[in-house]
């Protein structure tokens, strides 16, 4: 079995409880979503590995779209019971061979890696230009 499949099946074994775990951090997550939500203002975004979408819905209204994805099936289906926004869609994707379009996005990255590059002052969006 490869890695990238035994790391799959861990989170698809773990969906169901992974939201409770990252919650415990929560002054941590509001912080993170204050950095992002400027980067993303009115931006249509790519998150890659984005799990239970917990991190997209928090910033979904500052975006123009959010594309989520995830390698996880089980992860996907725990993002889709709580849709928050028309503005946000989750699907299942390998981050390697994505479906998408070039330049389809103004923004995208795994979103955590957004709040640290606007955090550290750099360019928070992997290409500016779109992707």
């Amino acid at each position: 079995m490869t890695a990238m499949r035994e790391h799959k099946n861990f989170w698809d074994k773990n969906a169901g409880r992974y939201d409770r775990f990252m919650r415990k951090d929560r002054a941590a997550y509001e912080e993170m979503y204050k950095l992002i939500r400027p980067v993303v203002k009115a931006k249509t975004v790519l998150e890659l590995a984005t799990g239970t979408g917990l991190i997209a819905k928090h910033i979904v209204n500052a975006a123009a779209h959010i594309e989520a994805t995830d390698a996880s099936a089980e992860m996907i289906a725990e993002a889709k019971r709580d849709k928050r926004s028309a503005k946000l869609h989750f699907s299942v994707q390998d981050m390697f061979r994505l479906p998408y379009a070039d330049k389809s996005f103004n923004c995208g990255d795994r979103v955590q890696r957004t709040a640290h590059r606007a955090a550290a002052g750099e360019s928070p969006c992997k290409k500016s230009s779109g992707f």
